[in-house]
């Protein structure tokens, strides 16, 4: 190498001004060809890494919009029910026993993803496993408050970090035809947690997946879920 770039070196030490310029403009030429070579394994690189980000992200998009299509059939179907008990006077315990019942089996449907199933009325709520505070008033909650300004349709509120079972979760909810009783079902991300995971493991990047305000739902760091990005 060294005795080829001696020889190189000679050949433009020895060489007469037009040649010289010759060799500059083939250097020069050569140079311009590197450099587009260059950019064009850059931009087919990038180019592959978006088209396979594109189709990550679709495959995350559409396993969570098959879990909100059947967490919404399901709050349908349960909202249906509990208007049957509650038309044939029902009483608590039974009432009680219900949703404790739909709690486990949701679970086991959902395969973790459902996390409660619960009732509840203006001064009332029937929460399986939930030691309710004096202070907890239903009409307050955001499930509560969509389900009443929506009725007739399922309500999915926004992510929050769950007071009972403190994981980030939201809720889907339908009010019932007297007005003011709601039925509540509530979803943590644990489908988007394992595409987050896929992903990661696939590609060996960090990914994420925020609110439209910027909350962490997903991420590989489950210690910063909750979290607002901007922090």
């Amino acid at each position: 190498m060294n005795k080829f770039l001696n020889q190189y070196f000679k050949i433009i030490r020895n060489a007469n001004k037009f040649d010289k310029r010759i060799i500059i403009a083939i250097i020069f030429i050569f140079l311009i060809i590197i450099a587009i070579n260059l950019h064009l394994v850059f931009k087919m690189l990038s180019n592959q890494t978006e088209e396979i980000g594109q189709m990550q992200l679709e495959k995350i998009r559409s396993d969570l919009q098959q879990t909100l299509t059947s967490a919404e059939n399901t709050t349908e179907r349960i909202a249906i029910e509990s208007e049957q008990l509650l038309n044939n006077n029902l009483e608590r315990q039974n009432l009680d026993n219900y949703f404790q019942r739909q709690c486990k089996v949701q679970a086991d449907i959902f395969k973790g993803a459902c996390l409660e199933v619960y009732i509840a009325g203006q001064d009332w709520a029937i929460i399986p496993g939930f030691d309710i505070p004096e202070n907890y008033h239903p009409p307050e909650r955001l499930w509560y408050k969509g389900a009443l300004e929506n009725p007739g349709r399922v309500f999915i509120s926004e992510p929050y970090l769950d007071l009972h079972t403190g994981q980030m979760c939201y809720t889907m909810s339908k009010l019932l035809s007297d007005g003011k009783t709601v039925v509540a079902l509530d979803f943590n991300f644990i489908n988007t947690q394992q595409s987050i995971e896929s992903l990661t493991a696939e590609v060996g990047r960090t990914a994420l997946i925020t609110t439209a305000d910027g909350k962490i739902i997903s991420y590989t760091d489950m210690t910063l879920v909750g979290d607002y990005l901007n922090k």
